[in-house]
């Protein structure tokens, strides 16, 4: 916060600084507010960086703006508004030919949609991010990604169709080493096995997935304790 607060005060006591810089100094800004769950002042931040953009700014400015403004619509459960700057910003970098920042994009547009509860428009956006990638992408991206799509199929009550993206993103998943991101995974595994009545399965992977999580937000240790718990576990 200190950081982006001192971005801020330089760019608007120099006047000669470009108005990209001076955008870009009040995006980290409210990027900063929104973590901080100063929502509100996030706002305003962010909308004060959009005045500094012109038609002749660098289109990638203009798209991290878009995206963090994104991002905080998504925290307010504004889906809509969400969807609208991600399409902006999924155009820009195909216009570039940033075949990565779109995919990145796409999976950000998918997890609006997925929260929204939006399962088939949150599955054709992973899809298609998962068309611009392979295993020479970035690997956190490539499984997000992955584990969306899987997510979402399990959401939707498809599981058999979650099981199955499931084993073919199994190669992907096996490159992850971070516990936390393994457990999660493991996590979605037991949900697919149990819907799919396989109880000895989820189980075992409940109990994997639990002995990862170490560090899991109160609400979402409380929901995996509870689906434990329904196993008598």
């Amino acid at each position: 916060m200190q950081a982006a607060s001192a971005a801020v005060l330089l760019a608007e006591q120099d006047p000669t600084i470009p108005g990209d810089l001076r955008a870009a100094a009040w995006t980290q800004f409210g990027n900063a507010l929104r973590f901080s769950g100063k929502l509100r002042q996030a706002e305003l931040a962010l909308a004060k960086a959009f005045t500094f953009l012109t038609a002749e700014s660098d289109p990638r400015t203009r798209a991290n703006l878009l995206e963090i403004r994104a991002s905080l619509h998504r925290v307010r459960e504004r889906f809509a508004e969400a969807e609208d700057c991600l399409v902006e910003a999924i155009e820009i970098h195909k216009n570039l030919g940033d075949s990565q920042a779109e995919a990145r994009d796409l999976v950000l547009l998918g997890i609006s949609d997925y929260d929204a509860s939006l399962f088939c428009r949150a599955s054709s956006a992973y899809q298609r991010a998962l068309s611009l990638l392979d295993e020479k992408s970035d690997t956190l991206l490539y499984v997000s990604a992955c584990h969306g799509l899987v997510a979402t199929l399990w959401a939707a009550g498809r599981s058999q169709a979650a099981a199955d993206a499931l084993v073919v993103a199994e190669p992907v998943f096996s490159a992850v080493s971070e516990d936390h991101l393994v457990g999660k995974i493991t996590w979605l595994k037991a949900r697919i096995l149990l819907a799919l009545d396989d109880k000895a399965g989820a189980a075992e992977a409940y109990s994997a997935a639990k002995g990862y999580l170490k560090e899991l937000p109160d609400s979402d240790l409380e929901l995996l304790e509870s689906e434990m718990a329904a196993l008598g576990l």
